[in-house]
């Protein structure tokens, strides 16, 4: 792309340092907008290595958890404890493995929240509402549930982190005041799904591992969506590491 263009339409004209202008309104404000935005983002890439590591504690402990409900004579589907009576159940959350399994409940609600706050989204959500639910200790998942929403969770914390790269990137380029046309573009070619593929390809699974994980990702595509998010893809590696297209 030219230096002086991000591949995509700005808002305003790019302002050289101590160049005298004259601004709208709407441009101040959009600046101050994107200040917070760039530094919210940038701030909460402090947060992401402890996130991660908790996520993959508990991704770790709700295996062990797993285990421990089948010796126990529990099954699990996705939908929850298959054939437990109320009795049953309570007898098992009053165990140290029950009481293991709401913590980790706890634990992972509170880092999706931080995801949520760090990206500006809003609890007021079904979404929301559950995860403030197990942060609650109210609603507890078993393990199959958990390490799915610990699955989104990091992806959502991998977009987070290459947002904020690309934010921080394009604001050096365009000034803060045009991150509201970056965030458009970014938010356009945004899917969960990439995120987790990111993840895949950067985690320790071995190949068959790991070209199973990208099967079940993408599990009944035709080769034109296939297609779509492969250049998904590369729009948001290039926004990431250059903030333009």
């Amino acid at each position: 792309p030219a230096a002086n263009s991000p591949g995509f339409k700005l808002s305003y004209p790019v302002r050289k340092a101590g160049e005298s202008r004259q601004v709208l309104a709407a441009e101040v404000a959009d600046e101050a907008a994107g200040n917070l935005y760039r530094n919210s983002l940038i701030k909460n890439q402090g947060n992401l290595v402890t996130n991660r590591r908790n996520l993959e504690e508990v991704i770790s402990e709700a295996d062990k958890v797993e285990k421990n409900l089948t010796l126990a004579g529990f099954k699990v589907d996705n939908a929850g404890f298959l054939g437990a009576g109320a009795r049953k159940l309570n007898e098992f959350f009053g165990t140290e493995t029950g009481i293991t399994l709401k913590q980790l409940n706890k634990d992972l609600a509170n880092v999706a929240i931080s995801n949520i706050t760090a990206a500006g989204g809003s609890m007021d959500t079904v979404a929301g509402q559950q995860l403030t639910r197990m942060a609650n200790g109210d609603e507890t998942y078993p393990p199959v549930i958990l390490k799915d929403i610990a699955r989104r969770a990091m992806a959502d914390m991998t977009n987070l982190d290459m947002q904020a790269r690309g934010a921080q990137e394009f604001s050096r380029k365009f000034g803060a005041a045009n991150l509201n046309d970056y965030r458009q573009q970014w938010a356009k070619n945004a899917d969960s799904r990439l995120f987790e593929l990111v993840n895949i390809e950067n985690s320790s699974m071995g190949s068959d591992q790991r070209q199973a994980a990208r099967s079940k990702l993408f599990k009944g595509m035709n080769d034109k969506q296939r297609s779509e998010m492969a250049q998904k893809l590369r729009n948001l590696q290039k926004l990431s590491t250059t903030g333009q297209l």
